[in-house]
C-alpha cells in the first residue's frame, strides 16, 4: 500500500517538474540592475539587507514548496516569502501554530537551503513572551 502512494506522489511531483520546466522554458530571466550591491554581498542575508538598503520596493514571491522557489531563482526574482499555510499543510494540520519550531525549522530550511536567493519565512510560535525570545 505504501508503494502506491509512493508512486502517486512521485507522480505527482514529475507533474509539477515538467509544468515548472515549461514556464521556464518560456519565461526572460529578470533583469538584474548593473549597480546592484546584491551581487557583490556573499550570504542569502547579507543580499537580503542589500535589498533593504536599497530603499526600493522588491519582488519578495511567496514559494509554497521547493519546485516554487526553484522556478522563481531561476526567473531571476530577488528573494522569497515561505508561508507557514503550506509548512502546515505539509505536516497535516491546520495553520493554528501547531506545528513545532523544529518541524518549521527544518521545512523553510530545507527550502532555504536549496535555491541561491534570500528567503524569509513565517515562522510562527505560541506568542508568549519566552517562547518568542526561543524562536528568535
Amino acid at each position: 500500500m505504501e508503494r502506491s502512494a509512493n508512486r502517486r506522489e512521485f507522480i505527482a511531483a514529475a507533474g509539477l517538474a515538467a509544468t515548472a520546466s515549461t514556464l521556464i522554458a518560456g519565461i526572460e530571466p529578470l533583469a538584474a540592475a548593473p549597480d546592484a550591491p546584491e551581487s557583490a554581498a556573499r550570504t542569502p542575508g547579507q543580499r537580503f539587507r542589500a535589498l533593504i538598503k536599497k530603499g526600493e520596493p522588491f519582488q519578495n514571491l511567496s514559494a509554497p514548496d521547493l519546485v516554487s522557489a526553484r522556478v522563481a531563482a531561476q526567473v531571476g526574482f530577488p528573494s522569497l516569502y515561505l508561508g507557514s499555510s503550506a509548512m502546515a499543510e505539509y505536516h497535516g494540520v491546520p495553520d493554528w501554530g501547531i506545528v513545532s519550531i523544529r518541524e518549521q525549522l527544518d521545512f523553510f530550511g530545507h527550502i532555504a537551503q536549496s535555491v541561491d536567493i534570500p528567503a524569509v519565512a513565517d515562522i510562527d510560535d505560541t506568542g508568549d513572551a519566552l517562547a518568542f525570545y526561543r524562536t528568535v
